[in-house]
Protein backbone atom coordinates (compact mmCIF):
# COMPACT_ATOMS: atom_id res chain seq x y z
CA UNK A 1 0.00 0.00 0.00
CA UNK A 2 3.00 2.58 0.86
CA UNK A 3 4.72 1.92 -2.67
CA UNK A 4 1.56 1.90 -4.36
CA UNK A 5 0.53 5.36 -2.58
CA UNK A 6 4.28 6.51 -3.46
CA UNK A 7 3.97 5.82 -7.38
CA UNK A 8 0.63 7.73 -7.45
CA UNK A 9 1.82 10.66 -5.45
CA UNK A 10 5.25 11.07 -7.06
CA UNK A 11 3.54 10.56 -10.67
CA UNK A 12 1.13 13.24 -9.89
CA UNK A 13 4.10 15.27 -8.92
CA UNK A 14 5.81 15.04 -12.27
CA UNK A 15 2.51 15.39 -14.40
CA UNK A 16 1.50 18.69 -12.44
CA UNK A 17 5.57 19.73 -12.51
CA UNK A 18 4.87 19.10 -16.99
CA UNK A 19 1.69 21.06 -16.78
CA UNK A 20 3.50 24.11 -14.83
CA UNK A 21 6.41 24.48 -16.73
CA UNK A 22 4.40 23.84 -19.84
CA UNK A 23 1.72 26.71 -18.69
CA UNK A 24 4.73 28.86 -18.09
CA UNK A 25 5.78 28.98 -21.73
CA UNK A 26 2.57 29.26 -22.86
CA UNK A 27 2.00 32.74 -20.66
CA UNK A 28 5.29 33.98 -21.69
CA UNK A 29 4.76 32.70 -25.55
CA UNK A 30 1.06 34.39 -25.87
CA UNK A 31 1.24 37.00 -22.28
CA UNK A 32 0.12 40.88 -22.88
CA UNK A 33 3.94 42.78 -23.63
CA UNK A 34 2.85 44.97 -21.29
CA UNK A 35 3.12 42.84 -17.95
CA UNK A 36 6.19 43.90 -16.19
CA UNK A 37 9.11 41.07 -15.97
CA UNK A 38 7.00 38.25 -17.80
CA UNK A 39 9.69 36.86 -19.67
CA UNK A 40 11.64 36.37 -16.62
CA UNK A 41 9.00 33.99 -15.28
CA UNK A 42 9.82 30.42 -14.55
CA UNK A 43 9.60 27.44 -12.20
CA UNK A 44 10.97 28.98 -8.69
CA UNK A 45 13.46 25.87 -7.18
CA UNK A 46 12.27 26.16 -3.88
CA UNK A 47 8.42 26.02 -4.77
CA UNK A 48 9.50 22.73 -6.95
CA UNK A 49 10.84 21.08 -3.92
CA UNK A 50 8.55 22.09 -1.74
CA UNK A 51 6.21 20.66 -3.54
CA UNK A 52 8.22 17.58 -4.11
CA UNK A 53 8.36 17.33 -0.13
CA UNK A 54 4.54 17.82 0.06
CA UNK A 55 4.39 15.05 -2.34
CA UNK A 56 5.92 12.47 -0.58
CA UNK A 57 4.31 12.92 2.65
CA UNK A 58 1.48 12.68 1.21
CA UNK A 59 2.47 9.50 -0.25
CA UNK A 60 3.34 8.50 3.10
CA UNK A 61 0.37 9.47 4.78
CA UNK A 62 -2.04 8.34 2.89
CA UNK A 63 0.05 4.73 2.16
CA UNK A 64 0.44 4.48 5.74
CA UNK A 65 -2.78 5.06 6.88
CA UNK A 66 -4.96 1.84 5.19
CA UNK A 67 -1.79 -0.25 6.00
CA UNK A 68 -1.96 0.30 9.23
CA UNK A 69 -5.62 -0.08 9.78
CA UNK A 70 -5.31 -3.26 7.75
CA UNK A 71 -2.97 -4.38 10.09
CA UNK A 72 -5.07 -3.89 13.02
CA UNK A 73 -7.83 -6.49 11.27
CA UNK A 74 -8.25 -9.61 12.69
CA UNK A 75 -8.37 -12.01 9.82
CA UNK A 76 -9.83 -15.04 11.73
CA UNK A 77 -12.87 -12.86 13.40
CA UNK A 78 -12.83 -11.58 9.29
CA UNK A 79 -13.29 -14.98 8.15
CA UNK A 80 -15.99 -16.36 10.47
CA UNK A 81 -17.90 -13.13 10.59
CA UNK A 82 -18.05 -13.18 6.42
CA UNK A 83 -15.09 -11.38 5.27
CA UNK A 84 -16.13 -8.04 3.27
CA UNK A 85 -18.57 -7.24 6.47
CA UNK A 86 -16.27 -8.80 9.02
CA UNK A 87 -13.37 -6.38 7.70
CA UNK A 88 -15.48 -3.29 7.60
CA UNK A 89 -16.61 -3.84 10.74
CA UNK A 90 -13.38 -4.02 12.24
CA UNK A 91 -12.49 -0.52 10.75
CA UNK A 92 -13.96 2.76 10.83
CA UNK A 93 -17.02 2.70 8.28
CA UNK A 94 -18.18 6.30 9.42
CA UNK A 95 -14.90 7.85 9.06
CA UNK A 96 -14.94 6.14 5.55
CA UNK A 97 -18.48 7.24 4.70
CA UNK A 98 -17.67 10.93 6.11
CA UNK A 99 -14.52 10.97 3.65
CA UNK A 100 -16.30 9.93 1.05
CA UNK A 101 -18.77 12.31 1.17
CA UNK A 102 -16.34 15.06 1.46
CA UNK A 103 -15.07 14.35 -1.76
CA UNK A 104 -18.00 14.06 -3.65
CA UNK A 105 -18.88 16.98 -2.30
CA UNK A 106 -15.40 18.68 -3.41
CA UNK A 107 -15.53 17.29 -6.91
CA UNK A 108 -19.19 18.84 -7.34
CA UNK A 109 -17.90 21.86 -6.49
CA UNK A 110 -14.78 21.95 -8.49
CA UNK A 111 -16.78 20.78 -11.48
CA UNK A 112 -19.54 23.80 -11.16
CA UNK A 113 -17.13 26.22 -10.68
CA UNK A 114 -15.24 25.08 -13.81
CA UNK A 115 -18.49 25.09 -15.70
CA UNK A 116 -19.72 28.27 -14.37
CA UNK A 117 -15.47 29.74 -15.31
CA UNK A 118 -16.30 27.96 -18.86
CA UNK A 119 -19.26 29.92 -19.40
CA UNK A 120 -18.07 33.30 -18.33
CA UNK A 121 -15.20 32.91 -20.43
CA UNK A 122 -17.86 31.91 -23.05
CA UNK A 123 -19.50 34.71 -23.17
CA UNK A 124 -16.49 36.92 -22.97
CA UNK A 125 -15.63 36.55 -25.89
CA UNK A 126 -19.23 36.25 -27.82
CA UNK A 127 -19.41 40.43 -25.91
CA UNK A 128 -19.36 43.11 -27.90
CA UNK A 129 -15.67 44.79 -27.27
CA UNK A 130 -16.49 48.09 -29.03
CA UNK A 131 -13.56 47.33 -32.02
CA UNK A 132 -13.22 44.93 -34.96
CA UNK A 133 -9.65 43.10 -34.49
CA UNK A 134 -9.80 40.89 -37.45
CA UNK A 135 -7.87 42.57 -40.95
CA UNK A 136 -6.64 44.97 -38.96
CA UNK A 137 -2.54 45.19 -38.83
CA UNK A 138 -0.68 46.91 -35.65
CA UNK A 139 3.10 48.36 -35.33
CA UNK A 140 4.74 49.89 -32.70
CA UNK A 141 6.84 53.18 -33.61
CA UNK A 142 9.49 55.05 -30.82
CA UNK A 143 10.64 58.30 -32.46
CA UNK A 144 14.38 59.34 -31.19
CA UNK A 145 14.16 62.17 -28.82
CA UNK A 146 17.38 63.86 -30.19
CA UNK A 147 15.39 64.17 -33.36
CA UNK A 148 12.07 65.01 -32.36
CA UNK A 149 12.93 66.92 -29.24
CA UNK A 150 9.60 68.79 -29.02
CA UNK A 151 5.77 67.54 -29.26
CA UNK A 152 4.97 69.86 -32.59
CA UNK A 153 7.87 68.04 -34.29
CA UNK A 154 6.22 64.83 -33.22
CA UNK A 155 3.00 65.86 -34.41
CA UNK A 156 4.42 66.98 -37.79
CA UNK A 157 5.48 63.37 -38.16
CA UNK A 158 2.84 61.78 -38.05
CA UNK A 159 0.89 64.13 -40.16
CA UNK A 160 3.31 63.28 -42.53
CA UNK A 161 2.99 59.41 -42.07
CA UNK A 162 -0.79 59.17 -42.09
CA UNK A 163 -1.33 59.96 -45.63
CA UNK A 164 1.50 57.70 -46.82
CA UNK A 165 0.08 54.68 -45.14
CA UNK A 166 -3.28 55.20 -46.11
CA UNK A 167 -1.95 55.58 -49.85
CA UNK A 168 -0.65 52.11 -49.46
CA UNK A 169 -2.41 50.03 -51.81
CA UNK A 170 -5.26 47.30 -49.91
CA UNK A 171 -5.62 49.71 -46.67
CA UNK A 172 -8.61 50.97 -46.00
CA UNK A 173 -8.14 53.19 -43.43
CA UNK A 174 -5.03 54.01 -41.18
CA UNK A 175 -4.99 55.51 -37.21
CA UNK A 176 -2.12 56.17 -34.79
CA UNK A 177 -3.18 55.65 -31.36
CA UNK A 178 -0.88 55.83 -27.82
CA UNK A 179 -1.95 52.79 -26.90
CA UNK A 180 -4.42 49.68 -28.86
CA UNK A 181 -8.08 48.96 -26.91
CA UNK A 182 -6.99 46.71 -24.16
CA UNK A 183 -3.62 47.33 -24.10
CA UNK A 184 -3.46 49.00 -20.65
CA UNK A 185 -0.78 51.87 -21.49
CA UNK A 186 -2.84 55.00 -20.92
CA UNK A 187 -2.77 58.35 -19.56
CA UNK A 188 -4.25 59.47 -16.66
CA UNK A 189 -4.58 63.20 -15.52
CA UNK A 190 -6.69 65.22 -12.83
CA UNK A 191 -10.13 66.75 -13.62
CA UNK A 192 -11.31 69.85 -12.72
CA UNK A 193 -14.32 71.80 -13.37
CA UNK A 194 -14.36 75.37 -13.23
CA UNK A 195 -16.86 77.07 -10.58
CA UNK A 196 -16.70 73.96 -8.36
CA UNK A 197 -14.29 73.67 -6.37
CA UNK A 198 -13.34 70.51 -4.31
CA UNK A 199 -14.67 70.36 -0.58
CA UNK A 200 -12.77 69.80 2.22
CA UNK A 201 -10.77 65.95 2.45
CA UNK A 202 -12.28 65.81 -1.15
CA UNK A 203 -9.74 64.46 -4.03
CA UNK A 204 -10.43 65.04 -7.32
CA UNK A 205 -10.84 62.49 -10.09
CA UNK A 206 -8.43 60.76 -11.99
CA UNK A 207 -9.35 60.27 -15.59
CA UNK A 208 -7.46 57.69 -18.35
CA UNK A 209 -6.95 58.79 -21.83
CA UNK A 210 -5.25 57.90 -24.67
CA UNK A 211 -4.12 59.92 -27.99
CA UNK A 212 -5.32 59.19 -31.07
CA UNK A 213 -5.22 60.54 -34.93
CA UNK A 214 -8.38 61.04 -36.79
CA UNK A 215 -9.22 57.93 -38.91
CA UNK A 216 -7.98 55.47 -36.06
CA UNK A 217 -11.93 54.41 -35.48
CA UNK A 218 -12.47 54.05 -38.88
CA UNK A 219 -9.61 51.66 -38.66
CA UNK A 220 -10.71 49.77 -35.61
CA UNK A 221 -14.36 50.14 -36.51
CA UNK A 222 -15.56 51.53 -33.91
CA UNK A 223 -18.71 52.80 -34.21
CA UNK A 224 -19.90 56.08 -33.50
CA UNK A 225 -22.59 56.26 -31.51
CA UNK A 226 -22.70 60.29 -30.30
CA UNK A 227 -21.08 63.27 -31.17
CA UNK A 228 -18.34 63.70 -33.91
CA UNK A 229 -15.61 61.95 -35.04
CA UNK A 230 -11.66 63.48 -34.30
CA UNK A 231 -10.61 65.59 -37.40
CA UNK A 232 -7.40 66.70 -38.88
CA UNK A 233 -8.25 70.74 -37.65
CA UNK A 234 -8.66 69.41 -34.17
CA UNK A 235 -5.36 71.30 -32.93
CA UNK A 236 -4.10 72.61 -29.71
CA UNK A 237 -4.88 75.73 -30.95
CA UNK A 238 -8.48 75.29 -31.47
CA UNK A 239 -11.64 75.13 -29.43
CA UNK A 240 -11.69 71.66 -27.83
Amino acid sequence: MLTESLLLALAGGVGAAAVAAAGISLVKAFGPPSLPRLQEAGVNPRVFAFAFVITLLTGVLFGLAPALGAGRVNLAGSLREGGQKGAAGASHPRLRRVLVVSQIAMALALVMASGLLVRSFYQLLASDSGFRADHVLTFELSLPGTRYPERAAIARFYQKALPLLRAIPGVESAGITESVPLGGATECGVARIVGRPLGKGELPPIVDYTIISPGLFSALGTPLLQGRDVLDSDMLSTPR
